[in-house]
């Protein structure tokens, strides 16, 4: 095997070897999570991956005591959507195509709120109501919220790649015009 194999599977090695201690001895904060880890990537000389610091949050809610776990994770997932719905309404800056992608994903996060609203109508029009009617009104805002949630995850998944793609834009355009990205 030539030398930059071995080093990979070194490298992996060390990344599951942090990633078992974890799993195994629990109870571990995010930052320290992330500085092992980040640490494993310095040591070979390689830039961490992006979205590290998230990965870390997540691997320390997994195993983070009982009866904090689900709040951690939706707590991360409220400071998603709200990142990305924060990002839909800034301006983009004289960028008509980020400009565009912005307004489209503004248009998805509305249609989210309408979809939300009438599973709420529905659902107060379940709990008004009894026999079969009641049970068609369950069913449809059952199907409602379902959709509310499906399309929210889409959109702000799709977003999150929209905001990379155009932090990549802009990062490579200020390697062009030779401004260092870097703080």
């Amino acid at each position: 095997m030539c030398g930059a194999q071995e080093r990979t599977l070194q490298q992996r090695e060390e990344v599951a070897a942090v990633l078992a201690e974890v799993r195994g001895e629990g109870r571990w904060e995010a930052e320290d999570v992330e500085g092992r880890l980040r640490g494993v990537f310095q040591a070979y000389e390689e830039t961490p991956p992006p979205g590290l610091a998230g990965w870390s949050r997540a691997l320390a809610a997994a195993n983070a005591r009982r009866g904090t776990r689900t709040p951690r994770l939706l707590w991360m997932a409220g400071r998603g959507i709200g990142g990305a719905v924060r990002w839909a309404w800034r301006p983009a800056g004289g960028d008509p195509r980020a400009e565009h992608n912005r307004a489209q994903f503004r248009a998805g996060f509305r249609s989210v709120g309408v979809i939300a609203a009438v599973a709420a109508m529905v659902t107060v029009a379940a709990t008004n109501s009894s026999g079969r009617r009641r049970r068609m009104w369950i069913f449809v805002g059952a199907v409602c919220w379902l959709a509310t949630g499906w399309a929210g995850v889409l959109v702000t998944g799709v977003s999150h790649l929209a905001r990379l793609a155009e932090q990549h834009d802009s990062d490579e355009a200020d390697r062009e015009t030779g401004r260092d990205t870097e703080p």
